[in-house]
């Protein structure tokens, strides 16, 4: 075998080996152009196809939004979606105080919370929800005063709260220190407001 090659005249073939040479060069960069335009291609289909679901996606949520915009726009009124209306509360309660004549409302509102699964009623994991306590105390002509106060509440304040717990206790003793009614009232409530969505949106003129 060595004897063969060492009969070649390498110089007759020079040409020939150049060609070879250079078609080699060429199938490698052929190649090496067609695996990166191959690739290139896998990426713009893969592009492609999350385009497409994006879009699908963004008609369904476009629907959506159209189609509940105005009643998520009428929660946000009423305070059911927002930041707590802690200022409302307060100004309602002693509105309802002063139309129905009952004195000396007292309450402390504590600061607001995210609730937890398992322990309010309306979690939900999509949805962050705050939730605030309220405490209220009053002096009360009778029964019904404490359901205008509730009920009050529930019509005019902006938001939804639960009644956690009330009492009622009948004072023992009167002074003059003491108002003319002994009937005391003290409850715990709870507002919720659910995260307002629409603070992420960059356009929300739809």
């Amino acid at each position: 075998m060595r004897e063969l090659i060492d009969q070649i005249v390498w110089r007759d073939h020079i040409l020939t080996l150049i060609q070879l040479g250079g078609s080699i060069l060429l199938l490698v960069f052929a190649l090496l152009y067609y695996f990166g335009e191959k690739q290139q291609l896998n990426n713009a289909r893969a592009d492609l196809e999350a385009h497409i679901y994006t879009n699908d996606d963004a008609e369904v949520s476009s629907y959506i939004l159209k189609e509940y915009l105005d009643d998520y726009r009428a929660l946000q009124i009423r305070g059911y979606a927002g930041p707590p209306r802690r200022l409302q509360w307060i100004e309602t309660l002693r509105k309802i105080g002063e139309d129905n004549g009952i004195p000396d409302i007292e309450f402390t509102l504590e600061g607001s919370e995210l609730i937890q699964q398992n322990v309010d009623p309306y979690w939900q994991a999509e949805v962050p929800i705050r939730a605030t306590n309220m405490k209220i105390t009053m002096l009360l002509s009778h029964e019904g005063d404490l359901y205008q106060i509730l009920q009050g509440l529930q019509d005019k304040a902006p938001g939804l709260f639960n009644v956690q717990s009330c009492n009622l206790r009948w004072l023992k003793d009167l002074n003059e220190d003491v108002a003319l009614t002994r009937l005391r009232g003290s409850c715990e409530l709870r507002w919720y407001t659910a995260s307002d969505v629409t603070q992420t949106w960059q356009d929300v003129s739809l």
